[in-house]
């Protein structure tokens, strides 16, 4: 901007140096509003001539971009400082024994507003690197600059302030919305769509819900009373669902626990890696809990029908997989026995897998019946063919809450991943990790059966749980977040925008576990022990071991 006078640029000029020299001491994101609030009133008391107060105006959107200093700049390492306990951790401690509820699952206590991107801040001022990203609900990372310039939009405020049931009250630009982000990317075949407010859980639930209605009205079966009871669903050993109480039924090791619904629990394959070199095992692994799937429907005609087959693409729970071949010839048997085919999108939809569904590697014409999306898409839901969709809409009901901003959301992380090309990146980097892990498992030892595809990757401890928790806390001391993944798994869940100058720190740190921390386990045998000795106060004797 220009002035009239040289001494009121200059003024400006400070004042905008100023703020950028306190962005850059504090770290904190400064948006440019109240500044700009602050110059209008400088202007107009100093009698800025009309052009001025115009051209200040009309730029204020574009003065809010370029001056909007967003947090912090993107950290590029992690830093830990050992031993280092800080006034607001102290604090949040104290605070947090005032509550019974979710104490023991703390691991951080996170500073937000200073995290940025792949990293975060803790209340110690460590600056992690997180591989988990929430449970892998962080497409972008944290605070990323497409998240933050649609919370900026007015489109997003009339949706948050109000909270609206939307189902009841849309506004008048919602449905174009819907049209406009999530039709250009449903699945092939998919047209129809539920939003659900409520969250992952309960999206399961209701598309398990639709697609028993289907099944009962297409086989007229009696469902006066309780339809879920007269029927039973086909989920696979090791799934993982939801927490809900429904959903929880869908897994073996709880269905016992919670059951609330009749489910069959079927066997899934269990892939021995490498793939190449194991072909012949694992084919003939997935022949057999294919035959034994056909038999558990055949066996369930007589009493609780299968009405649903609910399966995860790669299971979130242990990073299990299956090949195309083993789905595609599920999808079949499905289809020959008419039952709905739901495919659990939650986890592995959103572009983690390298691709906006893991369903699109098996190179189905007709992959599902219903996909069931949460998690790194933002919003909740299912998309499903037109016939699943109930005669009463109030069968399959949800208020739509969150479902406005949520969807504002989901719209920067689409243009996000188009402007950045970050399908491609989580190719590019998944390959690297499982290749640098796979060479830890060649020279360490200590960790096997490296899979997954893009981003979702998984590896197993070769010394079983215990060892798994010494790693997990070990990779903490030096910066680093990730996650247990079943009984004796590390499950790796990062944004989209991971690179491998980020992923390197990951490698190196896992890399120095075996050589500080692991000695290798020798097998001994006792040849002698000594007489104890005899004081009045120390006792002790003398063990004798020799290698076998």
């Amino acid at each position: 901007f220009f002035f009239n006078d040289t001494a009121t640029t200059e003024i400006y000029t400070r004042s905008i140096v100023g703020s950028v020299r306190c962005v850059q001491e504090t770290g904190y994101q400064r948006r440019v509003h109240g500044d700009y609030q602050a110059i209008m009133n400088f202007g107009v008391y100093h009698r800025f001539n009309r052009i001025t107060f115009t051209c200040l105006k009309l730029f204020q959107e574009g003065l809010s971009r370029v001056l909007r200093f967003y947090y912090p700049v993107d950290y590029t390492t992690p830093k830990f400082i050992s031993g280092k306990i800080s006034a607001q951790h102290t604090s949040a401690l104290s605070e947090m024994a005032n509550y019974s509820v979710g104490r023991d699952s703390v691991q951080y206590f996170v500073n937000y507003r200073r995290s940025k991107g792949n990293f975060f801040v803790d209340a110690n001022k460590n600056v992690i690197l997180d591989l988990v990203c929430q449970g892998g609900s962080l497409p972008l990372g944290y605070n990323n600059d497409y998240m933050l310039d649609a919370v900026s939009s007015s489109a997003f405020d009339q949706y948050l302030l109000q909270k609206p049931i939307i189902q009841a009250y849309p506004s008048h630009d919602f449905y174009p919305l819907i049209r406009k982000i999530l039709t250009p990317i449903s699945p092939q075949g998919l047209k129809d769509i539920v939003l659900i407010g409520a969250g992952n859980s309960t999206a399961v639930e209701m598309a398990i819900r639709a697609a028993i209605l289907r099944y009962i009205a297409l086989h007229k079966l009696d469902s006066s009373h309780f339809p879920e009871k007269a029927v039973s669903i086909m989920s696979f050993d090791g799934a993982s669902h939801g927490t809900s109480l429904a959903t929880l039924s869908l897994s073996k090791e709880n269905s016992q626990n919670f059951p609330c619904l009749n489910v069959i629990s079927a066997p899934f394959p269990k892939a021995r890696t490498p793939l190449a070199e194991n072909n012949e095992e694992n084919t003939k692994n997935e022949a057999k809990c294919l035959e034994q799937c056909s038999q558990l429907i055949s066996d369930q005609l007589k009493t609780n029908p299968v009405a649903a087959i609910i399966i995860e693409p790669i299971q979130h729970k242990e990073t299990r997989m299956a090949s195309r071949q083993f789905f595609r010839k599920l999808r079949q048997l499905a289809k020959e026995k008419g039952i709905p085919f739901i495919v659990n999108e939650v986890h592995t939809g959103g572009g983690s897998t390298g691709k906006l569904w893991a369903h699109e590697h098996w190179m189905v014409e007709d992959p599902a019946d219903i996909v069931v999306f949460g998690k790194k898409l933002q919003v909740s839901g299912y998309f499903c063919k037109p016939e699943f969709r109930p005669e009463n809409p109030k069968e399959i009901t949800d208020c739509w809450n969150d479902v406005g901003w949520r969807l504002m959301q989901l719209q920067a992380v689409l243009k996000a991943i188009q402007g950045l090309d970050l399908y491609n990146r989580a190719n590019n980097t998944g390959s690297y990790l499982r290749l640098q892990l796979s060479l830890i498992e060649q020279e360490k030892k200590f960790i096997a059966n490296v899979r997954g595809q893009g981003l979702f990757i998984g590896f197993d401890i070769v010394r079983g749980k215990d060892e798994a928790v010494k790693i997990v806390n070990f990779l903490k001391t030096k910066g680093i977040n990730v996650g247990l993944c079943g009984e004796a798994s590390i499950g790796l869940r990062p944004a989209l925008i991971l690179e491998p100058i980020h992923a390197i720190h990951f490698i190196e740190a896992l890399r120095s576990y075996d050589r500080t921390n692991i000695l290798p386990p020798l097998q001994l045998s006792l040849i002698h022990i000594s007489e104890p000795t005899r004081p009045l106060y120390i006792s002790y004797a003398v063990f004798c071991l020799k290698k076998k």
